[in-house]
C-alpha cells in the first residue's frame, strides 16, 4: 500500500512561524505532552459564534439545520461528527455552498464546524477555502468519518476522506482513493491543520478499498472500515473490510493490521469481507456500539437503495448479522428530484431518549433552480432511530425545505 504524505510543518516550528505566531500548548512527542513547545501546523481561525439552545434529539437538530444562517456554510452534505473532549463537537461537511456577495456558489470540497457551549462557529482556513486543502493538481477531499483523542489540553482529530475529481455543476465525480487528515485542537481554541496523507495511488476503480469509509474507537484501539464494490452487474452495494491500529498510531498506515476472518495480518490483500456487497452498505457509512452490541448503519445498496438498515455484531469485526430495516429514505422520482443518501450515526449527541440515537441523512437535488429557491435543501436532516433496532418501513423523508 503506497502512502503519499503532504507535510505542512517541520518539527512543528517553521510553519507556526509562517502561519503568524506561536500557540503555546502541548505538542505530542512519543505520547507525552510538552507545554514548552508551540503546536505544529497551520493556524486556523473561528468565524462568527452563532448562539443557540442546546439541541436534543432529531427535532432539535432539524431546528438548527433549518434556522442557522452563515454565508460560509449555506449548504453541504456528509455531516460527520465526533466529540473532541473539551465540551465541544466537530462537524465536517462535504462540497459546501457559500453565499459570496449574494451569489450562491460551490466553494469548498470540505468545511468544518466547532460546536459546543451554546456556540456554533465555522472554522476558517487562512485562504478561506477547504480546511483539508486541495492537492496541487486540484484533487479535493470529501470527509467520511472522524475520530479523536484528547490529552494534555489538546485533541488530535483524525479525518478520513475520499480523494475526488469532478465538477459540481455537472454532478460528475470520480473517487480516486482514501486519505487521512490530522488536526490539533487546543481546549477552547481553533484547530491547526497538520497534514493530509493519501493512501495508495489514484485509482478510478470502485473495487479499490476505500479505507476510512467508517471509523470507530474502542478504548485505546481504532477500527478503520473500508468499502469496495466488485463492479459486477446489478451489484449496487459495497462490501466492508476492517483494519485496526492503536488510536495513538492511527495515521501510521504501516501499523494497521487487517482482519482475515480469523486473525490480524499486516497484509491488506488478506482483509476479508465482514459484510457482503449484495444488499451491502453505502460507500460511506457508520459503525458504533451501544452497550455490548456493535452496529453498522447505512443505506442498503448505496445511492440507489431505499432501506435505512443496521447490521448488529458482538465485536467490531463481527460477525455481522442480517440487516434490520428501520425505515425508508428513498430518492424522490417527482419533479422535485430530491436525493437522500449517506445516513450517518451520531452516538455522541444528546438523543431524544435513552433507547435512541440521532442519525443524519444527506439531501440534495439535481435541480439547480430548486436549490437556488431552497438553499437549505442542501443540508442534512435528522431522524431518531431506536436502539436495539425495530423493523419498520416508515418513510423518513425529513422535514420539507422551506
Amino acid at each position: 500500500m503506497t502512502v503519499t504524505r503532504r507535510r505542512w510543518f517541520s518539527l512543528g516550528v517553521l510553519a507556526v512561524l509562517l502561519a503568524g505566531g506561536f500557540a503555546v500548548f502541548a505538542v505530542w512527542r512519543g505520547g507525552k505532552a510538552d507545554s514548552a513547545e508551540p503546536l505544529p501546523g497551520i493556524a486556523y481561525s473561528l468565524g462568527v459564534c452563532h448562539t443557540y439552545p442546546e439541541p436534543v434529539g432529531a427535532a432539535g437538530y432539524n431546528n438548527i439545520a433549518a434556522s442557522v444562517s452563515d454565508p460560509l456554510i449555506v449548504g453541504g452534505d456528509v455531516a460527520a461528527s465526533t466529540d473532541i473532549g473539551d465540551g465541544r463537537h466537530v462537524w465536517m461537511f462535504g462540497d459546501t455552498s457559500r453565499d459570496l456577495g449574494g451569489q450562491l456558489v460551490p466553494a469548498a470540497r470540505n468545511t468544518m464546524l466547532l460546536v459546543g457551549n451554546g456556540c456554533r462557529a465555522v472554522v476558517v482556513a487562512p485562504a478561506g477555502g477547504a480546511v483539508i486543502p486541495d492537492r496541487d493538481d486540484g484533487i479535493g477531499y470529501w470527509p467520511m468519518s472522524l475520530v479523536s483523542s484528547h490529552a494534555g489540553g489538546v485533541t488530535t482529530l483524525t479525518v478520513s476522506a475520499q480523494r475526488v475529481r469532478g465538477e459540481e455543476k455537472a454532478f460528475q465525480f470520480t473517487n480516486l482513493g482514501p486519505a487521512l487528515a490530522t488536526f490539533l485542537i487546543p481546549d477552547g481554541g481553533a484547530p491547526r491543520f497538520v497534514s493530509v496523507v493519501d493512501i495508495g495511488p489514484d485509482s478510478e476503480s470502485r473495487a479499490t478499498v476505500g479505507w476510512g469509509a467508517a471509523m470507530a474507537v474502542d478504548g485505546e484501539m481504532a477500527y478503520i472500515y473500508g468499502t469496495s464494490n466488485p463492479e459486477e452487474p446489478l451489484v449496487f452495494g459495497f462490501d466492508v473490510r476492517l483494519a485496526r491500529v492503536p488510536l495513538r498510531s492511527i495515521s501510521d498506515v504501516a501499523a494497521w493490521r487487517y482482519w482475515t476472518g480469523t486473525a490480524w495480518t499486516d497484509d491488506p490483500s488478506f482483509a476479508t469481507e465482514v459484510i457482503a456487497p449484495v444488499g451491502g452498505v453505502s460507500q460511506t457509512f457508520s459503525v458504533f456500539h451501544r452497550g455490548s452490541t456493535w452496529y453498522a448503519l447505512s443505506k442498503r445498496d448505496g445511492y440507489l437503495g431505499t432501506d435505512l438498515a443496521l447490521w448488529p455484531a458482538s465485536q467490531p469485526w463481527g460477525p455481522f448479522g442480517d440487516p434490520v430495516t428501520v425505515g425508508l429514505i428513498p430518492n424522490s422520482a417527482d419533479d422535485r428530484t430530491i436525493l437522500r443518501y449517506m445516513p450517518l450515526a451520531h452516538p455522541e449527541l444528546i438523543a431524544a431518549s435513552p433507547d435512541s440515537i440521532i442519525v443524519s441523512v444527506s439531501r440534495n437535488s439535481e435541480d439547480l433552480a430548486l436549490l437556488k429557491q431552497f438553499p437549505t435543501l442542501y443540508r442534512p436532516y435528522f431522524i431518531d432511530v431506536t436502539i436495539p433496532p425495530k423493523a419498520s418501513n416508515q418513510v423518513l423523508n425529513g422535514p420539507e425545505p422551506g
